[in-house]
């Protein structure tokens, strides 16, 4: 069961009315390798929103359209969740042209707002911790005004996978002797790795 903060709780006891936003944020990187995140969320206009006491500034106004629902089980499966940006956006190009986002960290977390003040109530909660698995851009057709017809959406898919796929990434070892000896004692297959190369061999 979800735990929530007693401003939450002491809002949704009341009569005033709660509205729930979905904000996502992408840990990208620059062609510097340097971080450039990216945060979209369902809301109508950008804000600044303290997520895990950490300001962060979110893009709104359509930016993030539609997101399937969350499910959640338990194990270790890899859970893949969809969700749908628009493909004309600002900080949507930004992530698809001028940053790497391939594998990059990303959240989903959800806000509660005041349903007439449109003002955060309590502290966003956290849905999603995971990693970018894919990103696809699905282009819109071209207007066609004389026979009618309207020019289509471009968006883009993004998925998330979720933290249980960091079990699937095997240890990362370097091949030297040591690193062999350390896993197979007295296998002398990397027993020249370190001069490989460097020492000529005549053959013949």
């Amino acid at each position: 069961m979800r735990a929530y903060d007693p401003a939450t709780l002491s809002h949704a006891a009341s009569a005033s009315g709660l509205v729930a936003q979905i904000l996502l944020w992408v840990e990208a990187r620059d062609p510097a390798v340097q971080p450039a995140p990216v945060g979209l969320w369902t809301g109508e206009d950008d804000r600044s929103i303290t997520v895990a006491g950490q300001s962060r500034p979110y893009e709104g106004a359509g930016e993030l359209l539609a997101i399937e629902p969350i499910t959640y089980r338990q194990g270790l499966d890899v859970r893949l969740h969809k969700m749908v940006l628009s493909g004309l956006g600002g900080d949507t190009e930004a992530l698809l042209s001028g940053t790497d986002a391939r594998l990059a960290p990303a959240d989903l977390y959800r806000v509660i707002m005041d349903v007439s003040t449109r003002e955060i109530v309590g502290s966003p909660h956290r849905l999603i911790r995971g990693w970018v698995n894919e990103l696809i851009i699905n282009t819109g057709q071209i207007s066609d005004k004389a026979g009618g017809q309207d020019a289509g959406k471009s968006t883009v898919e993004l998925t998330l996978a979720t933290s249980a796929r960091a079990l699937t990434k095997s240890l990362a070892l370097k091949y030297a002797d040591a690193t062999q000896q350390a896993n197979a004692p007295g296998d002398g297959f990397f027993r020249w790795a370190a001069i490989s190369g460097q020492a000529q061999v005549k053959w013949g």
